[in-house]
């Protein structure tokens, strides 16, 4: 009636008695037998099922008395031991490890792990929590607070509140939607075009928490091996570094999801993308930006067309500051995204050789030689499709010239 008590009472058995050639315990085919019951009906356990049983006993969260040996020829044995192993006591931590300590390393390492690529800045929001290490309610206004800023931004969302499909990310769409400044609860955010968002895959997640629990367990293990048993010591300590290794690779995989506002017509929508590929990851910056560029959403170093600029400064109805120039690179969805505001430097100076030209408020051509004389952040000066100046007569001021007949 309880297929897996009767083989771990097999089990027990053949760790008790000795066995022929000075062996211990007993080989897979022996415990499969003691289950076994081919015969047809609801008596009977088929191979398949008995395997299945077989498996469970002896995988990590199986049997915490399992030992087993792997000889170089001849097939594994197992048997049931009364001394205290490793995985003994890693079982016994790891029921002790809390839910809220699993993502607080997740936190630790997504901190670690992430790299801003060609983005300005990573911003990571964790999300309000209790002093008794529960999610808190905190007006959104509040929570992303630190993300709008007028520079590309890599926003990381703290996994222990925010993830995205497996049918329980309504609240994380509708966070995203506020944060762009969409949806029915918008924020007031000036600069959500170069704003990309990086979340957590729901069932990932579920799999990072296990590796983190793995490797709690093993960190609390090592102060309780006794100190002489250097060798117990060793191997509890490299069972932990790897442990440790896929754990930073399973959060790097968890991170899929990435998303972004675009315009589409008259309209800025967002876009919610995903990496297939579990060598990319949205911790990622230069994965993220290799992305966008695919997507025509940013551009590489020196890969902003004058032409193009040119073509998108033409849709406004006046003239623009250099100022506005500049802003228009992190809050229009129509400008891509940029390395470096030198970017923006470079193709001004390109517009300026193909007939643009940036004049003061009376209307003087500014004298610029070099891509870096260029003030971005002037509110003074404007750039225009160049004029025809007026003529400069001997005293070296431009007159005014007589208005023709009509």
């Amino acid at each position: 009636p309880a297929p897996a008590v009767r083989m771990a009472s097999a089990l027990f058995c053949y760790s008790l008695v000795a066995r022929p050639q000075g062996r211990r315990g007993a080989i897979k085919p022996e415990l499969l037998a003691a289950l076994l019951e081919p015969a047809a009906g609801p008596v009977g356990t088929p191979f398949a099922a008995a395997k299945e049983v077989f498996n469970l006993l002896t995988a990590e969260d199986g049997l915490g008395a399992l030992e087993k040996m792997t000889p170089a020829s001849g097939p594994s044995r197992y048997w049931l031991t009364i001394k205290q192993t490793l995985r003994m006591y890693h079982n016994a931590a790891q029921q002790l490890v809390q839910p809220w300590e699993r993502d607080e390393l997740l936190w630790k390492i997504v901190h670690e792990v992430t790299t801003k690529g060609y983005f300005d800045r990573v911003v990571l929001v964790e999300a309000p929590k209790t002093q008794d290490h529960k999610l808190a309610t905190s007006p959104l206004e509040e929570v992303f607070r630190s993300v709008d800023a007028d520079e590309t931004r890599l926003v990381v969302l703290d996994p222990s509140r925010w993830t995205l499909l497996n049918g329980r990310d309504e609240s994380t769409h509708a966070d995203i939607l506020s944060l762009f400044s969409l949806g029915p609860d918008p924020l007031r955010v000036d600069n959500a075009a170069s704003c990309v968002i990086a979340c957590i895959s729901t069932y990932q997640r579920d799999h990072a928490r296990r590796r983190a629990a793995t490797v709690l367990a093993w960190r609390r293990v090592i102060p309780q091996l006794p100190p002489d048993d250097l060798d117990e010591i060793r191997e509890a300590r490299s069972l932990m570094r790897e442990e440790e290794g896929k754990l930073r690779q399973s959060i790097l995989a968890s991170y899929q999801h990435y998303a972004y506002i675009s315009r589409s017509g008259n309209d800025i929508v967002p876009e919610f993308k995903r990496f297939d590929d579990d060598k990319r990851s949205a911790l990622h910056g230069e994965d993220v930006w290799a992305s966008l560029v695919a997507n025509a959403r940013a551009t590489m170093p020196d890969g902003l067309n004058e032409t193009y600029l040119a073509t998108l400064l033409d849709r406004f109805d006046r003239q623009l500051t250099l100022r506005e120039v500049r802003q228009a690179f992190y809050k229009n969805p129509d400008f891509p995204l940029v390395p470096s505001v030198d970017e923006i430097r470079r193709a001004l100076f390109k517009l300026l050789q193909l007939g643009w030209e940036i004049v003061d408020p009376e209307g003087q051509r500014a004298g610029i030689t070099s891509a870096g004389q260029i003030p971005v952040n002037s509110m003074n000066q404007v750039l225009r499709r160049a004029q025809a100046m007026p003529p400069v007569p001997a005293g070296g001021q431009p007159t005014a010239q007589a208005p023709t007949e009509p």
